[in-house]
């Protein structure tokens, strides 16, 4: 049996330059700074795309069902690019088959539909820190 293995991408969130922003409340006095969601996603893009050279792709489309928006997607629900992936996966592992290396996206993408949320992002997990392991 061979590990399929898999890399965790830990991000420090302190380590990141975000804007501020305040607002004035009631007495006129600056409310307590906060951070948004935006900030810290557009900050990591970022610090991805400049420091350890990642492919950005902007995949928002005035209409939901428009799936021409150059992700490869087959459904809007998809978080994993699949191709993309599968072709990671095949770079890191080139002793692993390629029919293997489709099957384990196929694994990786099911939609685990039958499961809690909590058990479908437990399995997958788990998969990320331990690998999915392979017979070939």
């Amino acid at each position: 049996m061979a590990e399929f293995n898999t890399f965790v991408f830990l991000c420090v969130i302190s380590a990141l330059n975000f804007p501020k922003y305040g607002r004035i409340n009631g007495a006129g006095q600056m409310a307590r700074n906060f951070i948004s969601e935006d900030d810290i996603e557009q900050a990591l893009l970022q610090k991805l795309q400049h420091l350890h050279g990642f492919d950005v792709l902007i995949c928002h489309t005035a209409n939901p069902d428009d799936l021409n928006d150059g992700s490869g997607r087959t459904d809007k629900r998809d978080v994993i690019l699949a191709e993309r992936l599968r072709e990671a996966c095949a770079r890191l592992n080139p002793q692993i088959p390629l029919t293997v290396i489709t099957d384990v996206v196929a694994k990786l993408m099911d939609r685990r539909i039958a499961l809690s949320p909590l058990k479908a992002n437990q399995e997958l997990d788990q998969f990320i820190r331990d690998g999915v392991p392979v017979t070939f």
